[in-house]
């Protein structure tokens, strides 16, 4: 594996319907989408109990994007050469 294996897309990638793409990796031939979700602190039960909430939607939204990648792998594959 060299330098040119690793192509990073440095911006969000517009998925259609499905929102934005926030980060898109190419590793040789394995293609990583990636939801980013940042939080600063789960410090009381009620703050843990939104953040938890939050990531399983953020699982929702990541297989929306992975549908609209199977769908368009041509578009993707034209931003990450």
């Amino acid at each position: 594996m060299n330098e040119e294996d690793f192509f990073p897309l440095a911006h969000a990638f517009d998925a259609g319907e499905s929102g934005d793409i926030d980060l898109v990796l190419r590793v040789g031939p394995i293609v990583l989408v990636c939801e980013i979700k940042t939080y600063l602190n789960a410090n009381e039960p009620r703050r843990r109990h939104r953040i938890l909430e939050s990531l399983r939607d953020a699982g929702g939204q990541l297989e929306s994007k992975l549908s609209w990648v199977r769908h368009n792998r041509a578009v993707l594959s034209q931003a990450i050469k």
